[in-house]
């Protein structure tokens, strides 16, 4: 292969997007994180189908935002394992890091947006961040 300039370029480049968000309901800043490809692909290969083809639903977006919230330090916040625990949270805090993860990420799909039709509530409607 060659070492082209372009090659070089698009490889140093920082291309991994991030916002900083406060959480008033937490009290604390959290940084939402865009993933790699290798960590995306790790966790679509990850997702459990059910019979019609399509991805289980429960803890989608809990299984994602452990992998891409972060400290203000940029050190993970949550184990991988973690997600079942940050359910228990507000929908409200979950739906808004979701549209953001999402955002950034881009990991929304037809089968998602269908689910994300179907479901109760408004997420605009989140009063957790301020």
């Amino acid at each position: 292969m060659s070492d082209s300039p372009l090659r070089q370029q698009i490889f140093e480049s920082d291309d991994i997007g991030e916002k900083v968000v406060h959480m008033a309901c937490w009290d604390c800043n959290v940084v939402v994180r865009a993933i790699s490809a290798g960590e995306r692909e790790a966790w679509e290969a990850s997702l459990v189908y059910n019979d019609s083809g399509r991805p289980d639903m429960v803890g989608l977006r809990c299984r994602f935002l452990v992998k891409c919230l972060y400290d203000e330090d940029y050190n993970r916040i949550f184990e991988d394992d973690d997600w079942q625990l940050l359910q228990a949270k507000s929908s409200h805090a979950i739906d808004e890091l979701w549209a953001i993860a999402d955002r950034i990420n881009t990991v929304t799909n037809p089968w998602v947006q269908r689910a994300e039709e179907k479901s109760d509530g408004d997420p605009s409607d989140a009063s957790c961040l301020s």
